[in-house]
């Protein structure tokens, strides 16, 4: 096995650990939302902070940007895509499709990663930390949605 390719697998590795976990650091970015109802993910310590919710499509837009990205497809602009509004009518139906889109976005990426050519992880390209980022990114954001189940009195993930 070639090391882009043995990089290429740990890498995919990771990214299963900290979407589903275990991993040593937190839990993993799916069990932190899949349990909880509409009403969690939309509660806020204050009104100008990002609730659960608005953080996982935020995620969400990052993940799809990347899987776009790998598909070759060129976005000219992540403005309109990264912080949205939240639904007009937000309830739980709504909020299940963003906790089930951002596994399918999650299994997309780890598919075109894993069938990507090693170039994908070339560290003199630019992509190299792009892609490794969309993992960093999410654990950030994971540990902020933590935090807010914290705040909210909700039982930690373990």
């Amino acid at each position: 096995m070639s090391t882009p390719s043995i990089a290429i697998d740990l890498f995919l590795k990771d990214l299963d650990n900290f979407f589903y976990g275990p991993n040593f650091w937190q839990a993993g970015l799916y069990p932190q939302v899949k349990d909880l109802d509409f009403r969690q993910a939309l509660w806020k310590p204050s009104p100008e902070r990002n609730c659960i919710w608005e953080i996982l499509q935020h995620i969400n837009a990052w993940k799809w940007f990347a899987v776009e990205s790998i598909k070759g497809n060129k976005i000219k602009s992540m403005k309109e895509y990264n912080w949205v509004p939240l639904p007009a009518s937000p309830d739980e139906e709504k909020w299940k499709a963003e906790v089930e889109k951002s596994k399918e976005l999650h299994e997309e990426f780890k598919m075109l990663v894993s069938k990507a050519s090693p170039e994908l992880f070339d560290s003199s390209k630019e992509n190299l930390e792009y892609y490794q980022q969309v993992l960093y990114h999410d654990c950030y954001h994971t540990g902020q949605i933590g935090l807010l189940r914290v705040m909210q009195g909700v039982k930690p993930v373990i």
